[in-house]
This record gives C-alpha cells, sequence and structure tokens, in this order.
C-alpha cells in the first residue's frame, strides 16, 4: 500500500541518563502490554510510542502512560524518566491489514518528543 494520513496518539519516553541494558530490558518486557501499533527507540535516551486514533489509540495511550509510570521505581535510572503525550495526524506506510509499516511521520511525533524534553 502507499503512504496514508491516519490519528495517532503519540506516547514518548525520554529517559535522560540514556537506555543501557537495565532500562531497555524492563521496558522492552512492557511493549507487548502498552499495545502500540508501532513503537522505536530513537536517539539513545527516547521510546516513541504510536498508537492509531481508530484503534481507541486515545484510551490505549492513556493505559500505556500509567504503565510507564509504574516503572518509575523499578529501576534508578527510570526515576527522573519525563513523558510527552501528543496527537494528530500522521503519515505512514499500512500493510493490506493496517498494520504500520514505518514510523509514522508529523508534528504530533516531534511535540510529543518536545514535551519530554520540557522543550519550549
Amino acid at each position: 500500500m502507499t503512504a496514508q494520513t491516519e490519528g495517532f496518539n503519540v506516547v514518548a519516553l525520554f529517559v535522560p541518563e540514556g537506555v543501557d541494558e537495565a532500562v531497555a530490558s524492563r521496558v522492552n518486557a512492557r511493549i507487548d502490554e502498552l499495545n502500540p501499533d508501532y513503537w522505536l527507540l530513537t536517539q539513545p535516551d527516547t521510546y516513541v510510542f504510536f498508537f492509531r486514533q481508530r484503534r481507541k489509540g486515545a484510551k490505549r495511550a492513556a493505559n500505556g502512560v500509567e504503565l510507564l509510570e509504574s516503572l518509575r521505581s523499578s529501576n534508578e535510572r527510570l526515576s527522573d524518566m519525563r513523558i510527552g503525550q501528543a496527537n494528530g495526524p500522521l503519515l505512514a506506510d499500512f500493510s493490506w491489514f493496517g498494520t504500520v509499516l514505518t514510523p509514522p511521520l508529523g508534528a504530533a511525533a516531534h511535540e510529543a518528543n518536545k514535551k519530554a524534553r520540557n522543550v519550549a
């Protein structure tokens, strides 16, 4: 299929000291529970999770934030993690079955990252 624009809820998890093996093992173990439509690790310190709005993205994103917050006490390096959220239309490639094939691109992804990093 070709690229399409669709509404997404985006959650960015910023770990100021970077993602090491201990942090990655805790976050990666919870990704199935988060149930994002797409996720990626950007730079050495930020996870970005994408939830399609047509698949109850707002509710799944809110549940994902709660789940990520619960990780805060599981590792010292996660104690100062920051979470940013945004929503809006993003451009992505989808399979015939509706699976997101490429990282969604657009302002909402950038805005979630900015909020997680506390950048005005």
